[in-house]
């Protein structure tokens, strides 16, 4: 099984894309922000808030992604509650035995981890991403009477 497929938007901005390997037909959905889902939690809505804008400034996010996205921000409310509970709990180890939120934590991780991955949002992913380079903002001259 060979890697998959990278969108065509990540490909740009890493500068990989080569029109031979560009899908003509591929769908290019609007970059916008889908609304947040109501069932997530505190902290899985406040890292929707955090990475939304950065993943619209970098055009890889429209309301296709509203699924992905939701799952990464559950993965990592997941994480957090798991720390959180660990944090409360004294520690990994309950009455002898390892805290169950050990591996919710780990497993909560990992899966973040990886849908962070296909958005292009991890140190060695970010290595081969460009971002789009920013125009120079224009001074304004200020005229006095």
């Amino acid at each position: 099984m060979g890697r998959p497929r990278k969108p065509t938007q990540l490909k740009l901005i890493q500068g990989t894309a080569q029109p031979c390997r560009i899908n003509p037909d591929e769908p290019k959905p609007d970059i916008d922000i889908p609304e947040i889902p109501h069932h997530l939690s505190k902290p899985a809505r406040d890292e929707w808030r955090r990475i939304t804008p950065i993943l619209k400034s970098m055009g890889l996010i429209s309301h296709m992604d509203l699924a992905e996205l939701t799952m990464y921000c559950g993965a990592w409310g997941n994480y957090i509650a798991a720390e959180n509970a660990m944090r409360r709990n004294g520690g990994m180890v309950v009455d002898g035995k390892v805290s169950p939120w050990v591996k919710i934590s780990k497993e909560s991780k990992l899966l973040a981890h990886k849908f962070l991955v296909e958005f292009g949002l991890t140190p060695a992913s970010r290595t081969r991403v460009s971002g789009k380079k920013q125009e120079p903002m224009k001074k304004k001259r200020l005229d006095f009477l």
